[in-house]
């Protein structure tokens, strides 16, 4: 995939992601209780895509920016889950951080960087673009399954009153 498209990729998911949070928003301020599992499930998603984003730009894009030849280890599960006490606020909050600076980082790299390389434990050499492209490709599942969480909160007769508005 070209450089272009993969950053317009980027910058296009988080739009969506900044859209989903803002339509959510009015629900989760008037929740009612037959919802409660629909709202578990959204801050699960965004605990888990707060997460991943940590290991993935942290400890894989920016060590494959800054080293030459990064050994990458594969992500441990047992080491997820830091975020966990935070509320749902704090890791939507988090997460529209850390997705600004992806952003910022993958618009200011020079196209040479983006063919530099790391050494995955289970797969070899990787560059930033493959890695960058799988980031777009999982985001494509996420934002699929939020988006049929909001279609639900939406079709709800209660929050109809809440479009009106």
């Amino acid at each position: 995939m070209d450089v272009k498209v993969l950053i317009q990729s980027i910058v296009g998911n988080f739009n969506q992601y900044q859209s989903i949070l803002q339509k959510i928003a009015p629900f989760s301020n008037q929740p009612q209780a037959a919802d409660t599992e629909i709202f578990a499930e959204i801050n699960t998603i965004f605990l888990t895509l707060t997460e991943i984003q940590d290991e993935v730009i942290e400890f894989r894009l920016k060590k494959i920016l800054s080293e030459q030849h990064p050994y990458l280890p594969v992500i441990n599960p047992q080491k997820l889950n830091k975020n966990k006490s935070f509320s749902p606020a704090e890791i939507q909050s988090l997460f529209v951080k850390q997705r600004s600076a992806l952003q910022q980082i993958v618009e200011s790299l020079p196209r040479e960087n983006w063919e530099r390389k790391g050494l995955h434990e289970n797969e070899g050499h990787i560059t930033f673009r493959e890695l960058v492209r799988r980031l777009i490709e999982k985001d494509q599942v996420f934002i699929e399954r939020l988006l049929t969480l909001l279609k639900t909160l939406e079709s709800r007769s209660s929050y109809g009153k809440i479009g009106a508005v």
